[in-house]
């Protein structure tokens, strides 16, 4: 009895094992007829013209379809890659357009002494390069006795502000209240310079301002030679290209047109936004190529010699100074400076900002009140109170453009579309499914 039991399981046992295979095969035989018809589905429903031809047809049928698809893709192919050429040209095209604004802020202006200008710019160890001081120039400079930041020291004298060169007399808007004040006014270059307006905020309803000072020194023994700078508020090294002369007991009037210059950034040009390291662009403010020339010139200069003129000095870190400082007299420190000063930086090294701002500039002259003989006079006026004029590169020939144009042409050929090759995808995937499955 024991042995006819467990046969009678072992009966069971296959008996049920055939019919959990019968079950298993019949499931998975429905679930590969279930992706043939959905694939069946999307054959028969293709976008792109003549492939359903190619899969339902008969031979030869299928074999001219399939022949025409592929000549048609060949041909989109070859346009394709035309327009993709076209657009890895990154051609652009210049966009002017004039911007109105409530608040058109005036540029900066510096005033200068341009004599002493260069002797600021050029100073080493406190005095002019190449003194005339023979004991001078076998000494060794000590930079901690120079204390140069005292001669930009300015203050206020019965309400006009004043620098060791120069003394505000006017400075008035046409709208609004006074602006003789050390809100707006700064002095730098050791005291040979002066700014107005020198955080770029100032705007005025007529665009206009009124200028009057003194020069300080006395001008029988040394004939000041006084220059107006209008500039960038953003760029901190002067730019001496738009220098404007000017005399006493003449009215200057300075007309400022503003355009601001937007270039597309890598890879339709090679501008930047900003320095991409320290070493091109030491100076406060925004990236300029000329502050990225000039920063190469003088770096290049202190490393050759281990020392550079103090106005550039005072913006290089710390680290920098000590890493190439070098023990020279300040004669033989000089030599090296002229020697190397000079050098060009390299063609690319310094690329154009992406954004610059323009300013074209014509001035006018007056003759002056004769009872203010000791007085310097000039006005400052936008050429459009209320607007700007922004030239912005656009591109030529967008990837918008190009994907536009590949999908009309696309669809013009062989009928294709977006939709098509999510179709084709879809149906892939089924296949592959069904492989798996079977």
């Amino acid at each position: 009895m024991v042995h006819g039991s467990c046969r009678c399981r072992e009966r069971l046992m296959c008996v049920n094992a055939g019919r959990d295979d019968e079950e298993f095969l019949k499931e998975k035989q429905q679930e590969v007829e279930e992706y043939n018809k959905r694939i069946g589905d999307y054959v028969d429903g293709f976008t792109v013209h003549g492939l359903t031809k190619v899969f339902k047809g008969k031979k030869k049928e299928s074999t001219v379809w399939m022949v025409f698809i592929f000549v048609g893709l060949l041909l989109a192919g070859v346009v394709i890659g035309r327009l993709v050429a076209k657009y890895y040209r990154f051609e652009t095209y210049t966009e002017v357009k004039s911007v109105v604004t409530a608040k058109n802020v005036i540029p900066s202006i510096s005033v200068c002494d341009f004599s002493e200008l260069r002797k600021a710019y050029f100073s080493y160890c406190g005095t002019t390069l190449l003194s005339k001081d023979e004991n001078r120039t076998k000494e060794y400079c000590d930079h901690s006795k120079l204390n140069l930041e005292a001669l930009d020291n300015s203050t206020m004298v019965n309400g006009k502000w004043r620098n060791r060169l120069f003394e505000i007399e006017e400075c008035y808007p046409w709208e609004g209240a006074k602006c003789n004040s050390p809100k707006y006014f700064k002095s730098h270059m050791l005291g040979a310079c002066f700014t107005w307006n020198y955080d770029g905020e100032f705007h005025d309803a007529y665009g206009h301002v009124d200028f009057q000072f003194k020069y300080l020194r006395n001008s029988s023994k040394h004939r000041p030679d006084i220059i107006i700078i209008p500039h960038d508020p953003r760029i901190s090294e002067i730019d001496l290209t738009k220098k404007i002369t000017i005399d006493m007991n003449k009215h200057y009037e300075i007309k400022i047109g503003k355009t601001y210059m937007i270039r597309k950034p890598h890879p339709y040009s090679k501008c930047t936004a900003e320095a991409t390291n320290a070493e091109l662009d030491v100076f406060p403010g925004n990236y300029d190529r000329r502050t990225c020339r000039e920063t190469y010139k003088q770096l290049n200069s202190f490393k050759e010699c281990g020392d550079i003129f103090e106005y550039f000095k005072s913006y290089l870190p710390k680290s920098f100074i000590k890493k190439y400082a070098q023990n020279r007299t300040i004669g033989e420190m000089e030599m090296c400076i002229l020697k190397t000063i000079n050098v060009k930086p390299p063609e690319d090294l310094c690329p154009f900002p992406c954004e610059e701002l323009s300013l074209n500039i014509h001035t006018n002259v007056y003759d002056g009140d004769k009872h203010n003989k000791d007085l310097y006079i000039f006005g400052i006026q936008l050429e459009n109170v209320d607007t700007y004029t922004v030239m912005e590169e656009q591109s030529l020939y967008s990837a918008e453009q190009m994907s536009s144009e590949i999908g009309g042409f696309l669809g013009l050929v062989i009928g294709a579309s977006l939709l098509s090759f999510v179709e084709l995808f879809a149906c892939g995937a089924l296949y592959v499914l069904k492989k798996i499955k079977s």
